[in-house]
């Protein structure tokens, strides 16, 4: 059964599926839904920041600043 599947009757018989572009929209849709929906949950689920002036935000602070100096510091080299 898997075989008939993959089974292009268009193909067969020589002419192009005149269904292809309705096909291939259908796929980019099904695609860029998948997309959205995956943007969505990473917005969703990515972890809020402490408040600024806080203790844990100045280490998240300190510890961005040390990896920028050092990605600077790499490209430079």
């Amino acid at each position: 059964m898997s075989g008939l599947l993959k089974f292009d009757l268009w193909a067969a018989i020589g002419k192009p599926n005149p269904h292809a572009d309705a096909i291939a929209e259908a796929e980019q849709r099904r695609l860029d839904t998948e997309y959205e929906r995956a943007e969505r949950e990473a917005i969703i689920n990515e972890p809020t920041l402490p408040p600024a002036g806080s203790e844990a935000r100045r280490i998240i602070d300190l510890n961005h600043e040390r990896m920028i100096r050092g990605l600077l510091k790499a490209v430079r080299k």
